[in-house]
């Protein structure tokens, strides 16, 4: 029989886009889509994310497309588990009742991200940490062994998020400083402000612009690209390019290529003023505006801001020790005092 993984999803977008709260799909498949091209599956993934449901996948079987379900999970950012992970699903799903009297610990949920991707050793013991749910949109990669959210990332333009639900560092934060450890925090800032895809045999290289200036998007590809709205030159070995006009402002999508580049007002707006629209909205805040040149008023804000009131409780026992004391001794002295008359 053929398998139409699209059709499943589908279903399941139909039961779940009218229910409220959480959404979730679990996909067991071995990802070989035969009876239809595994990109109607890729369109029926974002239909699911649409409606805010999130696709976890299992592969099972000998051969399982395991790129073709990871890409089914990061769609809709879930995960992709393959056969011997399925426990993890535990991790969201199970029941974790017997857990509770264990102190929790830190858990690869994801080891599919580039964070996380053979990072099995890491271990610490969790006390304190914030009692936070993760944003819908963002991909849950740490958590602790009762299911609790450590570490999540997302998107947001061209930018990367990681957020860690951590204590101050005075319980176990530090821990993460460890050797063994810091591998989490150095991927983190990587993944953040880097480029993780450098590596990567295929991918797509895209550069901002501003509206109407061309801007260049280099494809690492085996095979050269093909489409009807665009031409592509190869420049290098297995590696072409092609470029695009954006028309309009904000964050435009090249369908055919998977890529996403901004597009900024026209250059001759870069420096005609400040919108006076901006004073009136941070002053109804309660905000300040200082000048690019005011270090000093900037430093000397936040400084103030900074300040902590700390309430301390002081038990006064000694006043009260005392003036008992002092009341004890005036009796005593009365007493001697009218027995000696």
């Amino acid at each position: 029989s053929s398998t139409a993984i699209s059709q499943g999803i589908l279903k399941a977008v139909q039961l779940l886009e009218t229910v409220p709260g959480s959404k979730n799909i679990i996909l067991i498949s071995d990802g070989k889509d035969t009876a239809e091209n595994i990109g109607v599956a890729y369109e029926a993934a974002k239909k699911a994310a649409n409606i805010g449901a999130k696709m976890y996948t299992v592969g099972v079987g000998e051969k399982t497309a395991d790129l073709e379900m990871m890409r089914l999970a990061e769609l809709t950012n879930g995960v992709y588990f393959k056969a011997d992970e399925v426990s993890r699903l535990k991790i969201l799903f199970g029941d974790l009742e017997e857990d509770k009297t264990k102190t929790p610990t830190l858990t690869v949920l994801n080891s599919n991200h580039f964070i996380t991707q053979d990072l099995q050793d890491i271990s610490a013991s969790i006390h304190g940490f914030a009692d936070v749910v993760p944003k819908t949109t963002a991909r849950l990669l740490v958590t602790t062994n009762k299911g609790d959210p450590i570490l999540a990332t997302w998107r947001v333009g061209l930018g990367r998020v990681g957020a860690y639900a951590i204590d101050d560092g005075s319980v176990w934060g530090g821990e993460l400083m460890s050797k063994k450890n810091s591998k989490l925090l150095i991927r983190s800032l990587n993944w953040a402000i880097g480029e993780p895809d450098r590596k990567r045999e295929e991918g797509v290289i895209t550069e901002d612009t501003r509206i109407g200036k061309p801007t260049t998007l280099t494809i690492k590809s085996k095979q050269q690209p093909k489409s009807s709205d665009h031409t592509f030159y190869k420049i290098d070995d297995e590696t072409y390019q092609t470029s695009v006009v954006p028309t309009s402002l904000g964050f435009q999508e090249v369908k055919l290529l998977d890529a996403t580049f901004a597009s900024n007002y026209p250059i001759e707006y870069q420096n005609v003023g400040l919108n006076a629209e901006l004073t009136n909205l941070v002053g109804s805040t309660g905000g300040l505006m200082f000048e690019p040149t005011d270090i000093q008023g900037i430093y000397d804000h936040v400084k103030t801001r900074s300040k902590r009131i700390i309430n301390s409780t002081e038990t006064l026992r000694w006043p009260f020790i005392l003036a008992a004391l002092i009341i004890f001794l005036i009796e005593i002295f009365i007493r001697r005092y009218f027995r000696s008359d």
